[in-house]
């Protein structure tokens, strides 16, 4: 037998490309739900058999437990029912499905029937096309950036969900267009499987679906999934016999799944999965490069210099492909703005959206919302899409007139942490900058963890270390190249 499974290095590799390239999908089952505290299938149908005097857990084949349900009740009323009082249940979302809503992702797939996944998205500000409905399909909805198939249908019209074995006999007959969109995704996107466990009641006729999508020149897939749980120490031989069973049916299945173009990625336990959605997050989100600061006052570097190392910063970021964001901070940000745009017309680019995301908020005057809530929002909207924030210097005068830190930028380096963007001060340029890098030279083993520490230490040094407008911009952009590598061109 092949190795069943790739490295997650690997996993990672592949799967950002087809981020960067907008060819990413996402294919959701229903261990995501479980993980909120919806019911397995085996817990869904129990209730229903036990009239049967059949034990849902003993059986292999759920799908014609479902149908014998109906058949007996000579309808689904019954399990229509019980469908909607499982799914109308008061659950919370996980961390996963934060997650993936934050991911730049156009399609994503669900054989769910709940409202979780766009729930999620809805929370972070996307714009959703349900597709349920054969109907649907025909219709877009307009100014939406993400197309989530229900392929099985939706709580909320039970009498449609695709539960019954008939239901998936029948499936290519009543969902053409849905077989045909399926068929268009497989063969034209990159699919991660996340709480699929291809074990399924659906696994047969999905897998013949797929079987059929794929040809020679198919586009690789992805599943995340965990091993089997190992025994407990002093575990009896039952046990142990139980664990080399379930070990080698599903390094099994790893080998067969490679017949269709998916590659498995394995993990210990599924709380490791959250960690490997936040890498792919960063990877989304690393061309993305935030510029803080303000200066009502340029000491100690001097305004001629302050404002030039922010046009080098400016200029450098369009020059090597990376977006800028900005919130044209006092003193820094029309700096920053002016390279770019020095930059963009000597590259003759005319797509100015591909480059800079601006969201001034000087001189703002809100209606219903304090202009405290209002940049911090506007703060937290630029930094939730970027990879690296680079600072410089951060002063302002206050009501006296006296110069002092400025809490904008500090709460810029707060968010920052709290999105996992990796913070890059110019404490050479004093002020909240200064502040900043000592803050994070005291927790630099904990902020680049999993970075290569020993490349990065004497980069960092230089930041706070030279007053060079050169050295401070190279180290500045090769920090960045250190933990992206290959993220924009030289």
């Amino acid at each position: 037998m092949n190795h069943p499974g790739i490295s997650s290095e690997s996993f990672l590799n592949s799967y950002q490309a087809a981020l960067d390239t907008r060819r990413a999908a996402l294919f959701i089952g229903a261990g995501t739900s479980m993980a909120s505290g919806y019911a397995s299938w085996v817990r869904l149908l129990g209730p229903l058999v036990r009239d049967l005097g059949l034990d849902a857990a003993q059986e292999p084949d759920l799908v014609a437990l479902a149908q014998y349900v109906e058949n007996q009740q000579c309808g689904r009323g019954q399990v229509n029912q019980h469908l909607v009082t499982e799914f109308s249940r008061d659950v919370r979302r996980t961390a996963v499905h934060k997650l993936i809503a934050q991911l730049p992702i156009d399609t994503i797939w669900t054989t769910n029937y709940d409202h979780l996944i766009e729930d999620a998205l809805i929370a972070e500000g996307r714009r959703v096309d349900r597709k349920i409905t054969e109907q649907n399909l025909a219709v877009t909805k307009p100014d939406c950036d993400v197309t989530l198939y229900k392929m099985h249908g939706d709580v909320q019209h039970p009498d449609d969900t695709v539960l019954l074995k008939q239901d998936y006999e029948t499936y290519r007959q009543k969902r053409p267009g849905f077989a045909a969109h399926l068929h268009a995704a497989l063969t034209s996107r990159t699919f991660l499987f996340l709480g699929f466990s291809f074990t399924d009641p659906n696994i047969d006729y999905f897998l013949a679906q797929l079987h059929g999508a794929l040809g020679a020149n198919r586009p690789p897939h992805f599943w995340i999934t965990a091993r089997p749980r190992a025994p407990a120490p002093g575990a009896g031989a039952t046990e142990l016999r139980r664990h080399e069973y379930e070990t080698r049916k599903q390094l099994i299945r790893i080998d067969d799944l490679k017949r269709y173009g998916i590659q498995t990625l394995l993990i210990d336990d599924y709380q490791e999965l959250p960690e490997l959605l936040r890498e792919l997050l960063f990877r989304a989100r690393r061309h993305n490069i935030f510029v803080a600061g303000s200066a009502a006052d340029h000491a100690p570097l001097g305004r001629a210099a302050v404002e030039e190392l922010a046009r080098q910063l400016g200029r450098g970021l369009v020059r090597r492909r990376y977006h800028l964001l900005s919130a044209l901070g006092l003193g820094i940000g029309a700096a920053t703005l002016v390279g770019a745009l020095e930059q963009l017309a000597l590259d003759s680019q005319r797509d100015l959206s591909r480059y800079l995301t601006l969201r001034p908020f000087q001189g703002l005057t809100p209606s219903g919302v304090s202009k405290d809530e209002l940049e911090r929002k506007v703060r937290t909207e630029l930094l939730s899409k970027a990879g690296f924030a680079v600072f410089l210097c951060g002063n302002k005068r206050d009501s006296a007139g006296n110069l002092a830190l400025s809490e904008g930028v500090l709460e810029e380096f707060a968010i920052a942490r709290a999105q996992r963007v990796y913070p890059i001060p110019i404490g050479s340029s004093g002020h909240a900058a200064q502040e900043i890098w000592q803050l994070v030279d005291a927790d630099f083993a904990t902020i680049f963890a999993d970075r290569d520490q020993a490349t990065l230490r004497p980069l960092f040094q230089i930041l706070n270390g030279s007053t060079s407008l050169e050295e401070l911009c190279g180290a500045v952009f090769q920090i960045i190249h250190t933990i992206a590598p290959g993220s924009a061109s030289a």
